[in-house]
């Protein structure tokens, strides 16, 4: 199993940012990641997708305790984005805004 954990993003995706292009995460786990940045940045602590990028989340991935100091803990999907996540992965206990 792949795994990122532990990171920090400046404004967007702690672990995984996409911007207009396709990713696939395949039996991938994502946790204790973090974005932060003053106003409205930190978006998506695990994952962020933006301008017409579209993610995968498949074989029994997790993305899990990943925190934004905005929005969206776990996973961020705008700007026309697609975010699938199959019914075998997990996506649980993640924090937006940073909340303890």
């Amino acid at each position: 199993m792949n795994q990122s954990s532990s990171t920090a993003a400046i404004s967007y995706g702690g672990a995984v940012f996409a911007v207009n292009e396709t990713a696939t995460l395949s039996g991938c786990t994502i946790k204790g990641n973090r974005s932060s940045a003053a106003a409205s940045g930190g978006l998506g602590g695990g994952i962020s997708a933006l301008s017409a990028a579209t993610i995968t989340v498949n074989k029994a991935s997790i993305v899990t305790a990943n925190l934004a100091s905005f929005d969206d803990g776990g996973i961020k999907n705008s700007g026309g984005s697609t975010i699938t996540v199959s019914a075998d992965s997990v996506v649980s206990n993640n924090m937006p805004n940073d909340q303890n």
